[in-house]
Order: C-alpha cells, then sequence, then structure tokens
C-alpha cells in the first residue's frame, strides 16, 4: 500500500520531494514502516520531512460499561483517534 500511495504523491508533486509527510502508525507497525521506507529510500522524498505519529489505542467498554475482551482473554482496544488529536 506504501508504495501505491508513494508513486501517486510522487506524480503528483512533480519535483517537490521535500514536503513534509506524516504518517500515522500504531504501536504494531511503525518499526515496519520506518524500515520500509528506509529500503526504499523513502521514495525520494527527504528522510527529515517524514514524521512518524503513533496512534494511540484506548479501551472498548460494552454499553454496560465492562471491558471488551476477545477469545484469549485480552483486552480489545481500538485507535483514538488521528496523529492530529496526540
Amino acid at each position: 500500500m506504501l508504495d501505491v500511495i508513494f508513486k501517486r504523491l510522487r506524480k503528483n508533486v512533480g519535483k517537490k520531494l521535500d514536503l513534509p509527510i506524516i504518517i500515522n502508525c500504531n504501536e504494531q507497525n511503525i518499526d515496519k514502516i520506518q524500515l520500509h521506507l528506509k529500503y526504499r529510500k523513502y521514495y525520494g522524498f527527504s528522510a527529515q520531512k517524514i514524521k512518524y505519529f503513533n496512534t494511540v489505542r484506548l479501551p472498548i467498554f460494552d454499553k454496560n460499561g465492562k471491558y471488551c475482551l476477545n477469545s484469549k482473554m485480552r483486552l480489545i482496544r481500538r485507535p483514538s483517534g488521528t496523529a492530529s488529536c496526540i
């Protein structure tokens, strides 16, 4: 998916590859995304202009106010919003 997004972005911005890019990640994939972009040489964009934000995930409650658990009895959490909220 990142390949498609960055190729489209490059096509639309032309030679202006020093623009700021914000990537909203979760704690499970932030390291993988950073490694992937480094491997792809940031698709030609400035590595210093790419900022990563870690989305905070909060627990899910049912309508009775009790925590929701999955089949492995682990707490279910969902993203709390966008990077602009952090």
